[in-house]
């Protein structure tokens, strides 16, 4: 990096300085108050689109710029003051510092001395996650084995990777040099004859559990004691998974989120099973590709996709009930999820929610949670999502004041339904209150050992809004008594699935918070 910062500084000695023109109407509009007004006025409604409202620190930095030039340098720097105070005072800047905080300690291994180094990384499955995988993890290795049935689909993963590797060059992320020496590491596979002494295997292979098995058995064959073996499922629990090991303290889950250089969260899933440097090893490996690294005990989906579940499921049954999907995602969307839930759907996948669903479906029904139908029958009709053009919404016609037009195919498939008006706040409270009681069960059974590890796991997994501090500081933001309060009122309805968890009655009973501060 140094040598790119000296080259870059010497590009750029001795250019003189270029004064911006200014065109006619924008100086035009910048020199008297009528058009400056003008100006603010669509740069607060340029932002508002952005933030919706919700993080107040962008609309702060526009009232600075207009205050200052309608006083003076003194006024506006004791007026900014007071703006700075009144901003870091507020719970948004709390959220984020908390959630920052909270990055930093698990940043930290506590296994560290248990772990072992990854010198030798295979990757099977060359999707796009398994694709992702390889390509974050090739500065950590010295060989990268990228394995898939057929060498065709290994060498267009092998493409997507030199591509990355030439625009992270082109910008000056890495030298020329660097990107050839890290797209050396790579040796494409179509069997097993390279893998002997390999330390680490990542499965990113379709969710099918004799699949998974059969690879487990497959790659035990041919690799010794001390090879890790993580499946990047996202709900098959790991300890079916191995079952079929001959080597189980060597399993562990490994579950990273789409597209794999870009999201920061990488939940590792240990069974009771996994041995310690296992554990150690995941974490130290997750953290130096830059992730932030979440250990939480095997179950069903295990934490991010047992909670987004019924996050999901709650949009479908309000879609059920008439409810328009636009009103659904607008309501999330403003409530400060980065996406709406039905828009979700589409893009990790109507197949994958399908999946979802049967593999969860009974974990819920026996609590009296029994998911939705709609997504396994529209799944059986063809339906996919944004991935074949075939979802809720309609991807053969532009957008609509920035959203897609609901996919008419839907209703005959699932039945014709009535037009129904739902305020927004109840969809906010029905689809978020899904979410976090979800989490709160985990909590309470063990699945997630605190309270930080589920707002880092729901904010950089799912997006639940940064501003609100995770699910967990949420709760005591509203109250505990009053999150269960507003449950009951859904359940009293007869909507069975809004029994609170035991440890939020537990809590508004005894008036406590999950947070001291």
């Amino acid at each position: 990096m140094k040598e790119i910062g000296v080259k870059k500084a010497l590009q750029l000695k001795g250019k003189r300085k270029i004064k911006r023109k200014r065109k006619f109407v924008e100086w035009l509009l910048e020199s008297n108050s009528l058009g400056r007004n003008i100006i603010f006025s669509q740069a607060r409604k340029m932002v508002l689109k952005q933030t919706r409202g919700l993080y107040p620190a962008a609309m702060a930095a526009i009232d600075s710029v207009e205050y200052g030039y309608k006083t003076n340098v003194t006024k506006g720097v004791k007026k900014d003051i007071e703006r700075f105070v009144t901003l870091v005072k507020s719970y948004q800047s709390k959220s984020l510092m908390n959630l920052f905080f909270a990055m930093t300690d698990l940043k930290k291994n506590p296994l560290e001395k248990k772990a072992k180094n990854i010198s030798k990384l295979a990757v099977i499955g060359t999707g796009l996650m398994g694709t992702g995988i390889a390509q974050v993890s090739l500065p950590l290795c010295d060989t990268v084995l990228v394995k898939d049935m057929a060498l065709d689909a290994v060498s267009r993963s092998m493409a997507q990777i030199r591509k990355s590797l030439e625009k992270r060059a082109r910008s000056g992320a890495i030298r020329d040099f660097d990107k050839e020496i890290l797209w050396g590491k790579i040796v494409p596979c179509d069997d097993y004859t390279y893998f002997k002494n390999t330390d680490l295997i990542i499965e990113a292979v379709f969710e099918d559990l004799q699949l998974k098995q059969n690879l487990v058995k497959e790659v035990e064959a041919v690799t010794n004691d001390t090879t890790i073996f993580a499946s990047n499922t996202s709900a098959i629990p790991i300890s079916l998974i191995a079952k079929a090991s001959k080597r189980p303290q060597n399993m562990i889950g490994m579950h990273y989120f789409s597209p794999v250089p870009a999201m920061p969260l990488l939940e590792i899933i240990k069974t009771p099973k996994t041995a310690d440097w296992v554990v150690a090893t995941a974490l130290k490996f997750g953290i130096a590709q830059g992730k932030t690294c979440i250990v939480v005990k095997d179950g069903p989906g295990f934490y991010t996709t047992r909670i987004l579940a019924p996050y999901l499921n709650e949009a479908v049954f309000l879609i059920e009930e008439g409810v328009p999907m636009n009103d659904i995602d607008k309501a999330m969307l403003l409530f400060g999820y980065p996406i709406g839930p039905v828009a979700l759907i589409d893009e990790v996948g109507i197949d994958v929610g399908a999946h979802v669903a049967m593999e969860l479906g009974q974990e819920f029904k026996a609590r009296g949670a029994a998911p939705s139908t709609v997504l396994p029958l529209l799944f059986s009709k063809g339906f996919k999502g944004k991935k074949n053009k075939k979802g809720f919404y309609d991807y053969s016609k532009p957008k609509k004041k920035g959203m897609r037009l609901p996919n008419e195919e839907v209703y005959q498939v699932i039945g014709k339904v009535t037009p129904k008006h739902v305020p927004e706040q109840e969809i906010q409270e029905r689809v978020s209150l899904m979410m976090i009681n979800e989490a709160a069960l985990c909590l309470q059974e063990g699945i997630i050992s605190s309270p930080r590890d589920g707002d880092v796991g729901s904010i950089l997994g799912l997006g639940f809004p940064p501003f609100r501090g995770g699910v967990f500081r949420h709760i005591d933001r509203e109250g505990v008594k009053t999150i269960v309060d507003t449950m009951m009122k859904y359940y009293d309805k007869g909507m069975k699935r809004f029994s609170p968890a035991r440890i939020l009655v537990d809590m508004a009973k005894a008036g406590k918070r999950f947070y001291k501060d």
